[in-house]
Protein backbone atom coordinates (compact mmCIF):
# COMPACT_ATOMS: atom_id res chain seq x y z
CA UNK A 1 0.00 0.00 0.00
CA UNK A 2 1.35 3.53 -1.06
CA UNK A 3 3.32 5.33 2.03
CA UNK A 4 4.59 1.47 3.35
CA UNK A 5 8.13 0.42 3.93
CA UNK A 6 8.84 -2.64 2.01
CA UNK A 7 12.25 -4.88 2.52
CA UNK A 8 13.41 -7.66 -0.91
CA UNK A 9 15.23 -9.93 1.74
CA UNK A 10 18.44 -11.52 0.11
CA UNK A 11 18.31 -14.56 2.45
CA UNK A 12 21.59 -14.96 2.46
CA UNK A 13 24.51 -13.12 4.51
CA UNK A 14 26.99 -11.60 2.78
CA UNK A 15 31.00 -12.30 2.91
CA UNK A 16 33.94 -10.37 1.39
CA UNK A 17 33.93 -12.36 -1.81
CA UNK A 18 30.17 -11.28 -3.02
CA UNK A 19 28.61 -8.53 -5.04
CA UNK A 20 25.42 -7.35 -4.67
CA UNK A 21 23.17 -5.76 -6.74
CA UNK A 22 19.87 -4.41 -7.52
CA UNK A 23 18.05 -3.39 -10.44
CA UNK A 24 14.24 -1.87 -11.42
CA UNK A 25 13.31 -2.44 -15.08
CA UNK A 26 16.69 -3.11 -15.82
CA UNK A 27 17.78 -0.21 -14.38
CA UNK A 28 20.73 -0.46 -11.58
CA UNK A 29 19.68 0.75 -8.43
CA UNK A 30 21.69 -0.64 -5.80
CA UNK A 31 24.82 -2.35 -5.29
CA UNK A 32 27.15 -3.33 -1.97
CA UNK A 33 30.97 -5.40 -2.02
CA UNK A 34 31.45 -7.70 0.50
CA UNK A 35 34.17 -6.02 1.55
CA UNK A 36 31.98 -2.64 1.20
CA UNK A 37 34.28 -1.00 -0.54
CA UNK A 38 31.82 -0.12 -3.05
CA UNK A 39 28.27 1.01 -1.70
CA UNK A 40 25.73 2.71 -3.92
CA UNK A 41 21.36 3.38 -3.81
CA UNK A 42 19.52 5.38 -5.83
CA UNK A 43 21.60 8.67 -8.00
CA UNK A 44 24.98 7.65 -6.46
CA UNK A 45 23.99 4.34 -8.52
CA UNK A 46 22.97 5.75 -12.15
CA UNK A 47 23.22 9.37 -12.15
CA UNK A 48 20.50 11.67 -13.03
CA UNK A 49 17.81 8.87 -12.13
CA UNK A 50 15.43 10.64 -9.23
CA UNK A 51 13.09 7.91 -8.85
CA UNK A 52 14.44 6.35 -5.84
CA UNK A 53 16.18 9.37 -4.48
CA UNK A 54 16.52 9.38 -0.43
CA UNK A 55 14.11 6.03 -0.37
CA UNK A 56 16.41 3.24 -1.03
CA UNK A 57 18.21 1.58 2.48
CA UNK A 58 20.52 -1.16 1.76
CA UNK A 59 21.12 -3.83 4.86
CA UNK A 60 24.81 -4.30 5.10
CA UNK A 61 25.01 -7.63 6.32
CA UNK A 62 22.98 -9.00 4.16
CA UNK A 63 22.44 -6.91 0.97
CA UNK A 64 18.47 -6.69 1.30
CA UNK A 65 16.71 -3.44 0.48
CA UNK A 66 14.40 -1.63 1.70
CA UNK A 67 12.16 0.58 -0.18
CA UNK A 68 10.74 3.34 2.17
CA UNK A 69 7.52 5.79 1.55
CA UNK A 70 6.56 3.51 -2.00
CA UNK A 71 4.89 5.06 -4.50
CA UNK A 72 2.61 3.51 -7.09
CA UNK A 73 5.20 4.12 -10.06
CA UNK A 74 7.75 2.10 -7.62
CA UNK A 75 4.93 -1.16 -8.82
CA UNK A 76 6.95 -3.30 -11.13
CA UNK A 77 9.82 -5.86 -11.22
CA UNK A 78 13.22 -5.81 -8.98
CA UNK A 79 16.04 -8.04 -9.53
CA UNK A 80 18.65 -9.18 -7.37
CA UNK A 81 21.72 -10.48 -8.94
CA UNK A 82 24.17 -11.93 -5.97
CA UNK A 83 27.68 -12.31 -8.00
CA UNK A 84 30.68 -14.68 -6.35
CA UNK A 85 32.32 -17.62 -8.17
CA UNK A 86 28.74 -18.19 -9.83
CA UNK A 87 25.83 -15.74 -10.22
CA UNK A 88 22.58 -16.32 -8.62
CA UNK A 89 20.02 -14.26 -8.26
CA UNK A 90 15.93 -13.64 -7.79
CA UNK A 91 12.65 -11.55 -9.30
CA UNK A 92 10.38 -9.71 -7.17
CA UNK A 93 7.27 -9.17 -8.82
CA UNK A 94 6.20 -5.66 -6.30
CA UNK A 95 2.65 -4.07 -6.48
CA UNK A 96 1.75 -1.23 -4.77
CA UNK A 97 -1.90 -0.15 -3.97
CA UNK A 98 -2.55 3.88 -4.24
CA UNK A 99 -4.42 5.87 -1.24
CA UNK A 100 -5.19 9.20 -1.13
CA UNK A 101 -2.98 11.54 0.96
CA UNK A 102 -4.93 12.26 3.34
CA UNK A 103 -5.28 8.33 3.92
CA UNK A 104 -1.30 7.84 4.07
CA UNK A 105 -0.36 11.04 6.49
CA UNK A 106 -2.81 10.79 8.74
CA UNK A 107 -2.35 11.67 12.19
CA UNK A 108 -5.23 10.49 14.71
CA UNK A 109 -5.94 12.67 17.31
CA UNK A 110 -6.64 12.00 20.97
CA UNK A 111 -7.51 14.71 23.69
CA UNK A 112 -7.85 13.10 27.38
CA UNK A 113 -8.05 14.93 30.68
CA UNK A 114 -5.40 14.24 33.21
CA UNK A 115 -5.60 10.80 35.04
CA UNK A 116 -7.57 8.86 32.88
CA UNK A 117 -7.19 6.11 30.39
CA UNK A 118 -7.05 6.56 26.58
CA UNK A 119 -6.93 3.63 24.04
CA UNK A 120 -4.96 4.04 20.86
CA UNK A 121 -6.66 1.60 18.17
CA UNK A 122 -5.16 1.03 15.01
CA UNK A 123 -8.54 -0.78 13.22
CA UNK A 124 -6.25 -4.05 12.61
CA UNK A 125 -7.02 -7.65 13.43
CA UNK A 126 -3.53 -8.69 14.42
CA UNK A 127 -2.36 -11.85 12.50
CA UNK A 128 0.61 -14.63 13.29
CA UNK A 129 3.14 -12.95 10.68
CA UNK A 130 2.86 -8.93 12.63
CA UNK A 131 5.78 -8.01 14.14
CA UNK A 132 3.91 -4.45 16.36
CA UNK A 133 5.96 -2.26 17.96
CA UNK A 134 4.75 0.81 19.47
CA UNK A 135 6.93 4.05 19.73
CA UNK A 136 7.06 7.36 22.14
CA UNK A 137 9.69 9.74 21.05
CA UNK A 138 11.52 7.24 19.04
CA UNK A 139 11.61 5.06 22.13
CA UNK A 140 10.44 1.45 21.99
CA UNK A 141 7.42 1.03 24.69
CA UNK A 142 5.58 -1.99 24.19
CA UNK A 143 5.99 -4.83 21.69
CA UNK A 144 3.94 -8.19 20.52
CA UNK A 145 6.03 -10.49 18.04
CA UNK A 146 3.87 -13.24 18.78
CA UNK A 147 1.57 -15.25 21.59
CA UNK A 148 4.47 -16.07 23.39
CA UNK A 149 6.73 -13.05 24.04
CA UNK A 150 5.73 -9.27 24.24
CA UNK A 151 6.28 -6.06 26.36
CA UNK A 152 5.74 -3.20 27.65
CA UNK A 153 7.43 -0.09 29.22
CA UNK A 154 10.93 -1.15 31.01
CA UNK A 155 10.41 -5.06 30.17
CA UNK A 156 11.38 -4.02 26.29
CA UNK A 157 15.50 -3.26 25.41
CA UNK A 158 15.75 0.27 25.95
CA UNK A 159 12.59 0.95 27.28
CA UNK A 160 12.70 3.04 30.46
CA UNK A 161 10.52 3.70 33.55
CA UNK A 162 8.01 6.70 32.43
CA UNK A 163 5.30 4.17 31.82
CA UNK A 164 6.00 1.85 34.12
CA UNK A 165 2.71 -0.65 35.58
CA UNK A 166 0.50 2.09 33.26
CA UNK A 167 0.97 0.47 29.64
CA UNK A 168 -1.51 -2.82 28.64
CA UNK A 169 -1.73 -4.56 25.06
CA UNK A 170 -4.89 -6.02 23.60
CA UNK A 171 -3.29 -9.07 21.91
CA UNK A 172 -6.20 -9.27 19.09
CA UNK A 173 -5.50 -5.77 17.79
CA UNK A 174 -2.53 -4.63 18.76
CA UNK A 175 -4.44 -1.39 20.67
CA UNK A 176 -2.30 0.71 22.99
CA UNK A 177 -3.86 1.63 26.39
CA UNK A 178 -2.90 4.09 28.70
CA UNK A 179 -3.79 4.37 32.10
CA UNK A 180 -3.36 7.06 34.59
CA UNK A 181 -2.18 9.46 31.99
CA UNK A 182 -0.28 12.37 33.01
CA UNK A 183 0.62 15.45 30.78
CA UNK A 184 4.34 14.44 30.32
CA UNK A 185 2.76 11.33 28.07
CA UNK A 186 1.57 14.00 25.57
CA UNK A 187 3.00 13.43 22.31
CA UNK A 188 3.33 11.19 18.89
CA UNK A 189 2.95 7.80 19.28
CA UNK A 190 3.65 5.39 16.59
CA UNK A 191 2.96 1.72 16.07
CA UNK A 192 4.79 -0.05 12.81
CA UNK A 193 3.18 -3.05 11.80
CA UNK A 194 6.14 -5.50 10.40
CA UNK A 195 4.40 -7.65 8.14
CA UNK A 196 6.58 -10.66 7.03
CA UNK A 197 5.47 -13.20 4.16
CA UNK A 198 5.30 -16.91 4.77
CA UNK A 199 8.73 -17.88 3.01
CA UNK A 200 10.51 -14.32 4.46
CA UNK A 201 11.26 -13.15 1.12
CA UNK A 202 10.03 -9.72 1.69
CA UNK A 203 8.24 -7.99 4.22
CA UNK A 204 5.96 -4.54 4.97
CA UNK A 205 6.30 -1.88 7.16
CA UNK A 206 3.29 0.07 7.95
CA UNK A 207 3.32 2.99 10.38
CA UNK A 208 0.36 4.33 12.30
CA UNK A 209 0.34 7.91 13.87
CA UNK A 210 -1.38 9.12 17.24
CA UNK A 211 -1.16 12.70 18.62
CA UNK A 212 -2.11 12.66 21.89
CA UNK A 213 -2.82 15.15 23.99
CA UNK A 214 -3.37 15.26 27.72
CA UNK A 215 -5.33 18.27 29.09
CA UNK A 216 -4.38 19.10 32.56
CA UNK A 217 -6.60 19.38 35.36
CA UNK A 218 -6.70 23.00 36.31
CA UNK A 219 -5.37 22.88 40.20
CA UNK A 220 -7.00 24.77 42.72
CA UNK A 221 -3.48 26.48 43.85
CA UNK A 222 -3.91 25.18 47.75
CA UNK A 223 -0.63 23.51 49.23
CA UNK A 224 -1.11 19.96 50.50
CA UNK A 225 -1.19 21.40 54.37
CA UNK A 226 -3.69 23.84 53.04
CA UNK A 227 -6.11 20.68 51.74
CA UNK A 228 -5.58 18.89 54.86
CA UNK A 229 -7.07 21.84 56.88
CA UNK A 230 -9.39 22.24 54.91
CA UNK A 231 -10.73 18.53 55.29
CA UNK A 232 -9.86 18.45 59.13
CA UNK A 233 -12.01 21.79 59.56
CA UNK A 234 -14.95 20.39 57.24
CA UNK A 235 -15.02 17.13 58.74
CA UNK A 236 -14.95 18.47 62.62
CA UNK A 237 -17.99 20.78 61.18
CA UNK A 238 -19.62 17.48 60.38
CA UNK A 239 -19.27 15.16 63.31
CA UNK A 240 -20.07 18.86 65.43
CA UNK A 241 -23.91 18.71 63.16
CA UNK A 242 -24.03 15.26 63.87
CA UNK A 243 -23.37 15.00 67.53
CA UNK A 244 -26.00 17.53 67.81
CA UNK A 245 -28.81 15.60 65.97
CA UNK A 246 -27.44 12.33 67.65
CA UNK A 247 -28.23 14.45 71.22
CA UNK A 248 -31.98 15.63 70.18
CA UNK A 249 -32.83 12.13 68.91
CA UNK A 250 -31.24 10.33 71.60
CA UNK A 251 -34.64 8.71 72.64
CA UNK A 252 -34.90 6.80 69.36
CA UNK A 253 -32.20 3.88 68.57
CA UNK A 254 -32.75 3.53 65.17
CA UNK A 255 -32.28 7.24 64.50
CA UNK A 256 -29.16 7.67 66.54
CA UNK A 257 -27.26 4.99 64.29
CA UNK A 258 -28.45 6.27 61.61
CA UNK A 259 -26.78 9.04 61.99
CA UNK A 260 -23.18 7.54 63.88
CA UNK A 261 -22.98 5.81 60.06
CA UNK A 262 -23.54 9.01 58.70
CA UNK A 263 -20.22 10.26 60.41
CA UNK A 264 -18.36 6.90 58.61
CA UNK A 265 -19.67 8.14 54.41
CA UNK A 266 -19.32 11.60 55.09
CA UNK A 267 -15.64 10.50 56.29
CA UNK A 268 -14.95 8.30 53.44
CA UNK A 269 -16.86 11.29 50.77
CA UNK A 270 -14.48 13.55 52.63
CA UNK A 271 -11.31 11.58 51.51
CA UNK A 272 -12.51 10.47 47.56
CA UNK A 273 -13.28 13.81 47.03
CA UNK A 274 -9.67 14.61 46.62
CA UNK A 275 -9.17 11.69 44.15
CA UNK A 276 -8.05 13.78 41.03
CA UNK A 277 -8.55 12.41 37.90
CA UNK A 278 -10.73 9.08 38.88
CA UNK A 279 -12.21 7.14 36.59
CA UNK A 280 -15.99 7.46 37.09
CA UNK A 281 -16.99 3.84 36.95
CA UNK A 282 -14.21 3.16 39.55
CA UNK A 283 -15.02 5.25 42.24
CA UNK A 284 -18.52 2.82 43.69
CA UNK A 285 -15.51 0.41 44.12
CA UNK A 286 -13.14 2.34 45.52
CA UNK A 287 -15.56 3.59 47.62
CA UNK A 288 -17.30 0.44 48.57
CA UNK A 289 -13.61 -0.45 49.24
CA UNK A 290 -13.16 2.31 51.69
CA UNK A 291 -16.23 1.89 53.61
CA UNK A 292 -15.55 -1.83 53.67
CA UNK A 293 -11.70 -1.57 54.49
CA UNK A 294 -10.44 1.71 55.59
CA UNK A 295 -9.91 2.28 59.23
CA UNK A 296 -6.88 4.63 60.49
CA UNK A 297 -9.38 5.43 64.30
CA UNK A 298 -10.74 1.31 63.90
CA UNK A 299 -10.11 -0.32 67.29
CA UNK A 300 -10.19 -4.43 68.26
CA UNK A 301 -13.25 -3.71 70.59
CA UNK A 302 -15.51 -1.49 67.97
CA UNK A 303 -15.85 -4.57 65.18
CA UNK A 304 -19.49 -5.63 65.88
CA UNK A 305 -20.68 -1.52 66.00
CA UNK A 306 -18.39 -0.70 63.24
CA UNK A 307 -19.15 -3.14 60.90
CA UNK A 308 -22.90 -2.54 62.07
CA UNK A 309 -22.74 1.20 60.95
CA UNK A 310 -21.20 0.43 57.96
CA UNK A 311 -23.67 -1.48 56.92
CA UNK A 312 -20.67 -4.22 55.56
CA UNK A 313 -22.61 -7.86 54.50
CA UNK A 314 -20.98 -10.42 52.79
CA UNK A 315 -22.44 -12.97 49.96
CA UNK A 316 -26.10 -12.88 49.45
CA UNK A 317 -26.66 -10.08 52.06
CA UNK A 318 -25.89 -12.53 55.24
CA UNK A 319 -23.12 -11.89 57.55
CA UNK A 320 -19.56 -11.29 56.23
CA UNK A 321 -17.42 -14.04 57.98
CA UNK A 322 -14.05 -11.94 58.04
CA UNK A 323 -13.63 -8.52 57.43
CA UNK A 324 -10.19 -6.37 57.93
CA UNK A 325 -9.39 -2.70 58.56
CA UNK A 326 -6.09 -0.83 57.79
CA UNK A 327 -4.95 1.14 59.85
CA UNK A 328 -3.18 3.66 57.72
CA UNK A 329 -4.07 7.12 55.49
CA UNK A 330 -6.08 6.98 51.85
CA UNK A 331 -2.42 7.82 50.18
CA UNK A 332 -0.61 5.23 51.89
CA UNK A 333 -3.33 2.71 50.76
CA UNK A 334 -3.51 3.86 47.98
CA UNK A 335 0.15 3.78 46.55
CA UNK A 336 0.50 -0.32 47.16
CA UNK A 337 -1.49 0.16 43.89
CA UNK A 338 1.66 1.56 42.14
CA UNK A 339 5.34 1.79 43.42
CA UNK A 340 4.19 1.00 46.82
CA UNK A 341 3.42 -2.29 46.17
CA UNK A 342 4.53 -5.71 44.00
CA UNK A 343 2.70 -7.14 41.09
CA UNK A 344 1.45 -10.66 42.33
CA UNK A 345 -0.33 -11.30 38.80
CA UNK A 346 -3.66 -10.78 37.49
CA UNK A 347 -4.67 -7.28 39.22
CA UNK A 348 -3.61 -7.97 42.58
CA UNK A 349 -0.34 -6.06 44.31
CA UNK A 350 1.32 -6.73 47.80
CA UNK A 351 2.80 -4.12 49.73
CA UNK A 352 6.59 -3.31 50.26
CA UNK A 353 5.75 -2.04 53.61
CA UNK A 354 3.13 -3.99 56.39
CA UNK A 355 0.64 -1.88 57.15
CA UNK A 356 -1.53 -2.22 60.83
CA UNK A 357 -4.73 -4.24 60.27
CA UNK A 358 -7.40 -5.39 62.88
CA UNK A 359 -9.35 -8.20 61.37
CA UNK A 360 -12.71 -9.15 62.80
CA UNK A 361 -14.19 -12.73 62.83
CA UNK A 362 -18.06 -13.50 63.09
CA UNK A 363 -19.01 -15.43 66.29
CA UNK A 364 -22.38 -15.76 65.75
CA UNK A 365 -26.30 -14.58 63.79
CA UNK A 366 -26.19 -15.49 59.92
CA UNK A 367 -28.25 -12.17 58.79
CA UNK A 368 -27.76 -8.56 59.60
CA UNK A 369 -28.67 -6.96 62.12
CA UNK A 370 -28.04 -10.28 64.44
CA UNK A 371 -24.04 -10.30 62.94
CA UNK A 372 -21.85 -10.44 66.61
CA UNK A 373 -17.99 -10.24 65.70
CA UNK A 374 -15.87 -11.04 68.72
CA UNK A 375 -12.89 -8.79 70.11
CA UNK A 376 -10.57 -7.75 66.70
CA UNK A 377 -7.18 -9.24 66.45
CA UNK A 378 -4.97 -6.65 66.09
CA UNK A 379 -1.44 -7.30 63.66
CA UNK A 380 1.10 -5.87 61.33
CA UNK A 381 0.87 -7.66 58.30
CA UNK A 382 1.74 -7.07 54.33
CA UNK A 383 -1.37 -6.08 52.29
CA UNK A 384 -2.87 -8.15 49.05
CA UNK A 385 -5.29 -5.58 47.41
CA UNK A 386 -7.04 -5.91 43.88
CA UNK A 387 -6.20 -2.46 41.77
CA UNK A 388 -8.21 -0.88 38.53
CA UNK A 389 -6.17 1.45 37.16
CA UNK A 390 -4.28 2.58 39.81
CA UNK A 391 -6.84 2.85 42.77
CA UNK A 392 -7.51 -0.13 45.36
CA UNK A 393 -11.11 -1.63 44.96
CA UNK A 394 -10.69 -5.09 46.99
CA UNK A 395 -9.11 -6.69 49.78
CA UNK A 396 -7.59 -9.94 49.51
CA UNK A 397 -8.34 -11.95 52.23
CA UNK A 398 -6.61 -15.42 53.31
CA UNK A 399 -3.47 -14.72 51.63
CA UNK A 400 -0.74 -16.49 53.99
CA UNK A 401 2.48 -15.08 53.00
CA UNK A 402 1.16 -11.67 52.94
CA UNK A 403 0.93 -11.98 57.31
CA UNK A 404 3.91 -10.56 59.24
CA UNK A 405 3.14 -10.41 63.20
CA UNK A 406 3.83 -7.49 64.84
Amino acid sequence: MEGDSVTLHTGVKTNQQEQIKWYFNDIRIAQINGDQSQICTDVQCNEGTERFRDRLKLDHQTGSLTIMDIRTTDSGLYELKIISSRISGKIFNVTVHGVSAAERDEVKRKSVKEGESVTLDPGVIRKQNYLMLWYFNDTLIAEISDLSYNCTDDQCKDGDERFRDRLKLDHQTGSLTIMNITDTDSGLYELKIIIINSNISFSITRVKRFSVTVIAIPDSGLSSGVKAGIVVGVLLLMAAAVAVIYYRHKMYTPVMEIHQSAVILLLIFSVSSFTHGQPDYIKPRYIKFLNQHFGPSMTVQKCTSEIRKRDITGTDDGCKPVNTFIQANSNDIRAVCGRGGTPQGGNLFKSNQPFPVITCKLQSGQRPPRCEYGTGKKSTRYVVLGCAEGWPVHYEEGIPDAKKTG
